[in-house]
């Protein structure tokens, strides 16, 4: 195999597995000490153990998603014409507790304006916050000092925001910082540990004991859980090692079918794909209805993006599980092993997932776009670049003279390329999608998962080659 590629930011599927097995030896197990509550189960009860309202009737799947996400909190991540999601991203001035532990994620997605499934991620390794538990670390072992001042210890807050104090801990010797290291990740697995018992513990005082299965398609990507059943609900909590603590619900029909989707037959999806392509009198050519996932302040535009494809096809995906299955880390994700990992995920709904390598040419993007299939695709990421084509997504809104807009482009180009891209350094690897093309004025329209604002900018070919790492995916119906 080729060498591996990394994509760096700044900073299940195989054969389904039997539904039901025996305890593990690594199995988070309920406390059978714990208190009994004999009050009746009902929403009410469900809410109060929950600590948030997630429930208002017997059944979360008949209600408006509109309405789940105002009673929720969470605000609109992404609206198609049949998907929608709604996702908050508690933070540790605003925490959420959910059956006693911190929140992290909390995202449910819906399907023609009803809910389909709720995830909510608890402490895990994309979200956790390294840099601060770095430092806090390193002030209690007296290993940092503010500027000009041998002696002191600054105070967490300062220290955190402090560009100087993580230089000093970055020239520390190797075996301070090694030190450091391995006390901060036992905090964090100390952490897992306890969201998983206190989690466990929750739902079985509400639900009982639970049942174990297996959730999700192929190898990599399908996960060892815990299941508790209410009224048409299934709760399902994983806690995969050293990674995350998610807790997941979804419909009993889902669960027992394992996590996977009805299958769209592959010329019912050539040609919904298709009228999902959208030409504009000013040659402008974009696939539309791709959900938005927001990666969060985490480097996880790979699995981010390849969520959003996934999803875009109709085959379910969490970019929790895809970085699991990647082997996404702080130093970024391994682009073969997503890949090589989806590709039994990709295989099981009868589709394929093609690479290409290279410049990129505009026959090559127009030939995918047209057939409503956009491209993810691999570059670096350059600040004074992205600024440029942010505050050009404006201007271009009010072109009504697109030959003098192309003249205009590539005079950009001549000045642009040179100084906001060669001179400027790279700031880490990205991934990106490519939704679109105009060949008159010679742009490609690109998709970030940076929320919904970077939903859609426009560069040109020649800017996007200039930045281009040289790798492409699309997956085929």
């Amino acid at each position: 195999m080729a060498a591996a590629r990394f994509i760096i930011l700044f900073t299940l599927l195989g054969c389904l597995c039997p539904a039901f097995r025996a305890l593990g030896a690594d199995d988070t197990l309920p406390n059978f000490n714990a208190p009994v509550d004999n009050s009746p189960l009902n929403v009410d009860k469900v809410n109060r153990i929950f600590g948030i309202a997630m429930f208002q009737s017997a059944s979360l799947w008949d209600e408006d998603d509109i309405f789940v996400a105002k009673r929720l909190g969470w605000p609109e991540e992404s609206r198609t014409f049949t998907q929608s999601s709604y996702r908050l991203y508690p933070t540790e001035k605003n925490p959420v507790n959910i059956l006693g532990a911190r929140a992290y994620s909390c995202v449910f997605y819906a399907t023609r304006g009803r809910p389909t499934e709720v995830s909510i991620v608890f402490v895990n390794e994309g979200d956790y916050e390294w840099t601060q538990k770095f430092l806090t670390e390193a002030e209690a072992s007296h290993l940092l000092k503010p500027p000009g001042d041998p002696t002191s210890i600054p105070p967490s807050d300062s220290a955190t925001n402090n560009p100087d104090a993580i230089e000093n801990l970055r020239l520390k010797n190797g075996d301070d910082r090694s030190e450091i290291d391995e006390k901060v990740h036992y905090g964090f697995e100390k952490a897992l540990k306890q969201d998983a018992q206190t989690i466990t513990d929750a739902l079985t005082r509400l639900f009982g004991d639970p049942a174990h299965m297996g959730f999700g398609g192929g190898s990599e990507t399908r996960e060892r859980v815990m299941r508790w059943d209410w009224q048409g609900h299934a709760f399902l909590l994983s806690t995969p090692k050293d990674t995350y603590v998610t807790l997941r619900i979804v419909p009993v029909a889902f669960a027992e079918n394992y996590g996977k989707a009805d299958n769209i037959a592959r010329d019912d999806l050539k040609a919904l794909l298709l009228k999902r392509v959208k030409q504009a009198d000013s040659g402008d050519v974009v696939v539309s209805d791709i959900p938005m996932v927001d990666q969060g302040p985490k480097g996880y535009c790979v699995p981010a993006t390849w969520e959003r494809y996934l999803r875009y096809l109709g085959i379910p995906a969490d970019m929790y599980v895809l970085a699991m299955a990647s082997g996404t880390s702080r130093q970024g994700t391994n682009l073969d092993a997503m890949v090589e990992n989806v590709d039994s995920l990709v295989t099981l709904y009868h589709r394929r997932i093609d690479h290409f390598s290279g410049d990129l040419d505009m026959k090559m993007i127009a030939g995918n776009i047209d057939s409503g299939l956009p491209i993810m695709w691999s570059c670096s990421i350059h600040i004074p670049f992205e600024r440029a084509i942010s505050l050009r997504k404006k201007e271009r809104s009010e072109v009504t003279d697109w030959k003098a807009w192309a003249e205009q482009l590539e005079a950009w180009d001549k000045t642009e390329i040179p100084k906001e891209i060669v001179e400027t350094p790279s700031a880490g690897g990205h991934q990106r999608m490519i939704i679109g093309y105009n060949d008159k004025t010679g742009e490609i329209a690109i998709s970030d998962s940076w929320s919904r604002a970077f939903a859609i900018r426009w560069m040109t070919l020649a800017e996007a080659n200039a930045i281009n790492a040289g790798q492409s995916y699309v997956i085929e119906p």
